[in-house]
């Protein structure tokens, strides 16, 4: 399945949630936003969010500073 993350295209295999493609990817949760076809999606509905051919997704990262 084809999908773009952040202007990238990738091929993640087959459909399955943020919640899962979070964790395939090593990011911590605490730390990023997601951003699903242009909606920001809250991560206690990260587990019923289903990516689909050709969707767009962007990940955003925390960054701390002082």
């Amino acid at each position: 399945m084809q999908i773009n993350i952040n202007g990238k295209n990738m091929n993640i295999g087959e459909r399955c949630t943020l919640s899962v493609l979070t964790k395939s990817k090593g990011l911590n949760k605490d730390a990023i936003v997601i951003e699903h076809n242009g909606e920001i999606v809250s991560k206690d509905k990260w587990f019923e969010t289903y990516i689909n051919n050709d969707d767009t997704i962007e990940i955003v990262n925390y960054v701390g500073g002082g």
